[in-house]
């Protein structure tokens, strides 16, 4: 019985990384690392995009950094949002024109306009005072109209 379970299992783990032809046709199309003034190993974090747009987040660079990705062979780094240069935004995420920037380190949710990504405007904070959220984000989506985050802390 043993190995009537361990050879299912076996070819039920097989088949988890059989994935269609077409699924793995990728092409890396550029690269773009932005200047990053630390020593440390962690740098850059989650990476998240939606039109022209492309936000990534940042563990020790700090801030959220925001790409115009209209010419997917060439993307440019549009601007750093960092208010106050101490934001660890660990989580990104673009919806249209809305970034949503997480802050590992008690910044909550900044909800930024990112219509000129040149310029990102902070629309609002959500944290434990203004929004009933957390104040360090490990990881969140949006959903719908709804915002769903979970904490950074043990």
């Amino acid at each position: 019985m043993k190995g009537f379970i361990f050879a299912a299992a076996v070819v039920i783990l097989n088949l988890a990384f059989v994935l269609p032809t077409e699924a793995q046709k990728v092409r890396l199309r550029a690269q773009i690392t932005p200047a990053c003034n630390t020593g440390s190993n962690l740098k850059f974090s989650d990476i998240y995009a939606d039109g022209n747009i492309a936000v990534q987040g940042s563990y020790n660079c700090r801030g959220a950094f925001i790409y115009d990705i209209s010419n997917p062979d060439a993307p440019v780094l549009s601007s750093w949002y960092n208010p106050g240069n101490s934001q660890q935004f660990l989580e990104a995420i673009v919806i249209g024109n809305r970034g949503y920037f997480g802050s590992g380190n008690g910044g909550g949710v900044h909800i930024v306009d990112l219509t000129n990504p040149a310029n990102p405007q902070l629309l609002g904070v959500v944290n434990s005072t203004t929004g009933g959220g957390l104040n360090s984000i490990h990881e969140m989506v949006v959903w719908g109209n709804f915002l769903i985050e979970n904490a950074n802390t043990l």
